[in-house]
C-alpha cells in the first residue's frame, strides 16, 4: 500500500535521483551545470553526484541563471519546475525528460551550446544600480488572489560583498505604508559570476483585510547575514536608498479569510468596551497601534479590524482621543466609504493621526464611533509629556539656512579637537510627516569622508514627525579626529529613496566653516 502511493517516488526524491545518473553519466566539459530542487545544495545530491560543487542550484524553481559565456545544461527536477511561461520556447534545447511510471517526466533536461542564450520571457525595461554590484533590468508584476508574483531580471556587474544576497520585495499603499513583504530564498548572491543575466521570482503574499486600491512594490537586494542591503544608486553614482520603487498596480482585496483566521494574523488588542450598536451587520474585531503611550504631537499609526457580515450602510467614522477628534470621515482614511463594503467585508483599516501637542499628558480613553451605531472604546493611551523649546537656545555662530521650507538651521556650536564635539540647532518650520535623516560629514583636506554620522535627530530619540511648527531642536555630535585641516557637510534626507532637503538657496547640503585639530 505505501509502495503505490502516489506520491512515494517524489518523497524519497526519485526525480533527484534519477537527475543525480543523468549527470554522473553525462560529459559535463566546458557547461555550467544549473539544477532545479526544492531546498539549496540538496543533501541528497550531496550523496549521489559526483561534482556536487560544481552544481549551480536554482532553488525552488524561482530562478534562471544565464551565463556569461560557454555552454549551459539546465536540468528542473520534478519537485521543483520553473514556472512554464519561462520555458515555453525551450523545447527545441530539450535532451532529456525521462518517465515515470505515471508517465510524468521525472526531470526535463535542456542544453544550450555557448553563444546561444536561452529565451526569457518578454519584461518591462528598467535600468536600476545596486551598488555597481547589480543591475536590475527589467520585470513584470502578476497578480493571484492570494499573491503577487514579481518577475525580476539581473545583472550581475561585480562581486557582492556578502554569499546570501537575495531579491525581496515590499508593497506599499499610496501613503508609503508597507504591508507585507517577501524575502523568500531562490539564487544567492555566492553562486553569482560576472556577467550573468539572473530571473528571479518573488510572490509577495497578500494579507487577509487588504483594502482595495492602488499600491506600490519596492525592490532590492538583502543579505540576512550581514543585516544590509545593497544601497541603490543614481545615475550620478549618489545614494538613492535602498530600494526601486515600481510603477503603481491596482488590487481588488486581500485574499478570502475568516474573522478569526484575520486575527491570527495580525496582533490585534480586542476593544475594551463594545456597545451593541457595533455588533451586527458591523463589528470591530479590534485594533493595533505603533505605541500604547505616545508623546505629545508624536504620530499614531491606528489600524481598526473590522468584519462585515452585510453591507454596511453610508456612515462616518471618528476616531477621539479623551474628547478631541483625531479622525473624521470613510474607512482607508477616506478612499473606501462603508457603502463600497461587500458582503462578508474583511478588512484592515489603517489611519495616520497625531496626538495634539497640547494634549494633556497623562491616560486618555481612544474611542471609534459609526454614525447611527454607536461608539466603541478601544483602549487607553498613557500620554507622554514633552517638553518643547520655543525660544533660540544659545549657539557660537547663528544662521538661516532653510531645507525645502520644512526646517531651519538656526545656528551651532562647534568645539575642535581630537575629540570634535558639534552641537545643531534646528527649527521646524512645518509639520514634517515623514521622518527625515540628519547627515552629519566630516572632509578631510583631500575632500575624503573621515568621519560621518547619519541618524534621525538625537540619535533617533527626537525624529521629526515629532517636531512642532515654531520649536528649536538642539541636536548633538562627536567624532573622533587625527590632527588635520576638516570641513564639514550636512543636510537632511529620507532614507528611503535619498532624496535630500534642498536649500532654499540652492545644492541640498550646508559645509560650515573649515577648521582644524591640532
Amino acid at each position: 500500500t505505501w509502495a503505490a502511493l502516489p506520491n512515494q517516488r517524489l518523497n524519497n526524491d526519485a526525480d533527484l535521483t534519477a537527475i543525480a545518473a543523468y549527470l554522473n553519466d553525462s560529459d559535463l566539459t566546458g557547461a555550467s551545470v544549473y539544477v532545479s530542487t526544492l531546498h539549496y545544495r540538496h543533501p541528497t545530491f550531496a550523496y549521489l553526484l559526483r561534482d556536487f560543487e560544481t552544481v549551480h542550484w536554482l532553488t525552488g524553481g524561482t530562478s534562471l541563471a544565464i551565463p556569461a559565456a560557454g555552454q549551459a545544461l539546465y536540468v528542473f527536477a520534478r519537485s521543483a519546475p520553473p514556472p512554464a511561461d519561462w520555458l515555453a520556447a525551450w523545447d527545441p534545447n530539450l535532451v532529456a525528460a525521462p518517465l515515470d511510471p505515471d508517465n510524468v517526466p521525472a526531470f526535463r533536461a535542456y542544453r544550450f551550446a555557448a553563444g546561444q542564450p536561452p529565451p526569457l520571457p518578454e519584461l518591462l525595461p528598467l535600468a536600476e544600480n545596486f551598488a555597481n554590484i547589480a543591475t536590475l533590468t527589467g520585470y513584470r508584476v502578476l497578480t493571484t488572489p492570494t499573491a503577487v508574483l514579481l518577475d525580476l531580471r539581473w545583472h550581475i556587474e561585480n562581486p557582492a560583498p556578502a554569499g546570501d544576497f537575495l531579491p525581496h520585495a515590499r508593497l506599499y499603499d499610496v501613503w508609503d505604508q508597507p504591508w507585507t513583504q517577501n524575502l523568500g530564498f531562490n539564487y544567492p548572491s555566492e553562486q553569482w559570476q560576472l556577467g550573468d543575466t539572473l530571473l528571479t521570482r518573488v510572490s509577495v503574499p497578500l494579507p487577509a483585510g487588504l483594502p482595495p486600491g492602488a499600491y506600490t512594490l519596492k525592490v532590492g537586494l538583502f543579505s540576512a547575514g550581514a543585516n544590509a542591503n545593497l544601497p541603490r544608486l543614481s545615475r550620478t553614482g549618489q545614494y538613492a536608498g535602498n530600494r526601486a520603487r515600481l510603477p503603481p498596480l491596482t488590487l481588488a482585496s486581500g485574499p478570502p479569510a475568516t474573522a478569526a483566521g484575520l486575527l491570527a494574523e495580525n496582533p490585534v488588542i480586542p476593544p475594551e468596551a463594545v456597545p451593541a450598536g457595533l455588533a451586527g451587520d458591523l463589528t470591530l474585531l479590534g485594533f493595533s497601534a505603533n505605541t500604547l503611550a505616545p508623546r505629545q504631537g508624536q504620530p499614531l499609526q491606528l489600524s481598526l479590524y473590522w468584519h462585515a457580515p452585510q453591507p454596511a450602510p453610508d456612515a462616518a467614522l471618528t476616531v477621539r482621543l479623551g474628547e478631541t477628534v483625531l479622525y473624521t470621515g470613510q474607512p482607508v482614511r477616506g478612499s473606501f466609504p462603508f457603502a463600497d463594503w461587500s458582503t462578508d467585508q474583511l478588512l484592515v483599516d489603517r489611519h495616520r493621526l497625531r496626538v495634539p501637542t497640547d494634549f494633556p499628558a497623562g491616560p486618555a480613553p481612544l474611542t471609534v464611533e459609526v454614525t447611527g451605531r454607536g461608539r466603541a472604546v478601544l483602549g487607553t493611551l498613557d500620554i507622554q509629556r514633552v517638553d518643547r523649546v520655543y525660544t533660540p537656545p544659545p549657539a557660537a555662530n547663528t544662521l538661516d539656512a532653510d531645507f525645502g521650507s520644512l526646517a531651519r538651521l538656526h545656528g551651532y556650536t562647534l568645539a575642535p579637537g581630537p575629540t570634535t564635539a558639534l552641537s545643531l540647532v534646528w527649527q521646524a518650520l512645518a509639520p514634517l510627516e515623514r521622518s527625515y535623516t540628519v547627515f552629519v560629514h566630516v572632509l578631510d583636506a583631500a575632500g575624503q569622508v573621515v568621519a560621518q554620522t547619519d541618524a534621525e535627530p538625537q540619535q533617533g530619540r527626537y525624529p521629526t514627525p515629532l517636531w512642532d511648527p515654531g520649536e528649536y531642536i538642539l541636536d548633538d555630535y562627536t567624532f573622533t579626529l587625527a590632527p588635520g585641516a576638516y570641513t564639514i557637510e550636512l543636510g537632511l534626507y529620507l532614507p528611503d529613496t535619498g532624496e535630500r532637503l534642498p536649500l532654499s538657496h540652492g545644492g541640498d547640503h550646508l559645509v560650515l566653516p573649515s577648521f582644524d585639530v591640532r
